[in-house]
Formats: structure tokens, sequence, C-alpha cells
């Protein structure tokens, strides 16, 4: 197995910052649900797949495109622009904390650790269908 290439179809959602519970144990850490709920959908999706896993300690680079939702309020001209690719998804979420959700939910999955990627490429483009596109490639 050298390379992966799935299609995810799914919302991207982008990493939250951890939130904290006071307890009478002290302060308690925990990841917000809408994040909790996209790793889980992302790991069934990969699970679902039979895709194997790649071996603890091979190099692996690994290549993402978010579909990003084109919003409602659009008009018929810009949205066929962004679809053409001649208007860049320049907003919210930031491409690193949708990685970020991502690469989280394919651990011990996909692979051992994310250590184990070396090189990663990453974009954001409008679609009418949202989605994330993925290709994970063993590096020799």
């Amino acid at each position: 197995m050298d390379q992966i290439n799935l299609t995810l179809p799914l919302e991207p959602v982008p990493k939250g910052r951890p939130r904290f519970n006071k307890t009478r144990y002290g302060v308690m850490p925990f990841t917000p649900p809408k994040t909790k709920r996209f790793e889980q959908d992302v790991a069934l999706l990969y699970i679902q797949s039979n895709s194997p896993q790649f071996d603890k300690g091979v190099p692996i680079a690994v290549t993402i495109e978010f579909g990003m939702a084109i919003p409602a309020s659009t008009t018929k001209k810009k949205r066929a622009e962004m679809l053409q690719g001649l208007i860049h998804h320049t907003v919210k979420p930031d491409v690193d904390n949708l990685t970020k959700a991502v690469l989280d939910a394919l651990n011990d999955l996909a692979w051992h650790d994310d250590a184990q990627i070396t090189e990663l490429h990453v974009n954001k483009v409008y679609t009418e269908n949202p989605y994330i596109q993925l290709s994970i490639t063993k590096i020799t």
C-alpha cells in the first residue's frame, strides 16, 4: 500500500479550542462537542472505507482539499466565480484549524502518530456540496 485516496462527504469543521470545567477534583479540559462529533465522523468514514494503516515510522505525505459551502446569500455571478476558482475562500475557518481536526481524527487509524507526516499540502475551495478530499502517500 503506497497511497490512499478518499473523499469524505462532510462539512469541514475546524478544531475548536479546548474548554475547561471546574470539578471538585480541579479544572478538567474537554473537547468542544462539535469538534468531537466531527472527529468521530471522520474516523468512522475512514474505518468504513476499509483503508489500511501506514506502518509505524513510515514517512507519509498528506494532501487535503476542503470543499467549503458557498454562502446562501451569494449572488449568481459571484457563485459562478467561486465555482470557477476565480474567488478564493479567504474567510474563516482557518486552514490550520481545519487540518488539525482531520489529522487528530486519523491518529491511530491512518497512521500511528501524526509525527509520521513529513509533507502536508492543504487548500480550501468553494463548492455546492461540502467535502474533504484526502490523499495519503507513502514517501519512498
